[in-house]
């Protein structure tokens, strides 16, 4: 396959993945990863995703601060904190085999229960042990430093706690805001940061970003939240089968 083949699939997927997350503010890393590790390697895959979440995040967080919860910020940050450690090493060790098996999994269990929670009936629904979700705060960062995608387990937890959606938005890109910014930093230290091969990834996605960032702004106030989040979950199980798939094989 040819660079500029791989450019222009890299760009629609991002343009995709970012319409999701403007509308739900969550979403796109994990959408991402699995089809754009498959065409230029995990490690530069995760790298300059985590760029683009963070540029994404840094934009909603300044149009839309008075809408955060910053009780909810709190505590995601600080338990999901405490399990990026733990992810970091993994990104840093593992190989990139066992890393891609991993992750195809978690994606497969997050989407299996996001549908589970959405086509369930809420008074079925009893609230989740405080204890239980802050162990999947705790999950949530081991994932996020591994793969910059722990979204699914921290969202369960703004799924509980917050629940407007401009608010549930807000809160979840302040997180991301916070998060990248540690784990770019992590990248730059650890050499993770390869120029050559993280900026023109970086570079080409902006564009597409930009594009995608307006477009899910207006549908945000215009379109259901219930249709979105089946899309998001069939994008998550198809990106999650896709990435074991490849591993599995390779």
């Amino acid at each position: 396959m040819s660079n500029a083949v791989k450019y222009v699939l890299i760009g629609i997927i991002v343009l995709l993945a970012n319409i999701l997350e403007s509308i739900t503010g969550f979403g796109a890393t994990v959408a991402e990863l699995p089809f754009v590790s498959a065409l230029v390697g995990i490690k530069t895959a995760v790298v300059s995703l985590c760029m683009v979440s963070l540029t994404l995040a840094i934009f909603v967080v300044i149009r839309f601060h008075k809408q955060i919860d910053t009780k909810a910020y709190l505590n995601i940050v600080g338990f999901a904190l405490l399990g990026m450690p733990v992810g970091m090493l993994a990104f840093s060790y593992l190989p990139e085999r066992a890393l891609k098996i991993g992750l195809g999994i978690f994606i497969i269990l997050a989407a299996a229960r996001g549908f589970f929670v959405l086509f369930s009936k809420k008074k079925d629904r009893k609230p989740i042990n405080g204890i239980v979700l802050k162990i999947l705060l705790f999950i949530g960062g081991i994932v996020h430093g591994a793969f910059a995608s722990g979204g699914p387990f921290l969202v369960i937890y703004a799924g509980e706690k917050v629940k407007e959606k401009g608010s549930f938005r807000a809160t979840m890109c302040s997180v991301w805001a916070t998060l990248n910014s540690v784990l770019l930093i992590k990248y730059i230290l650890t050499g993770d940061f390869v120029v050559k091969n993280v900026v023109p990834v970086y570079l080409l996605a902006l564009p597409f970003l930009a594009v995608g960032v307006a477009i899910g702004m207006y549908l945000h106030k215009k379109v259901s939240q219930r249709v979105f989040s089946v899309i998001v979950y069939v994008i998550l199980l198809a990106a999650g089968v896709t990435m074991l798939s490849l591993a599995i094989a390779g």
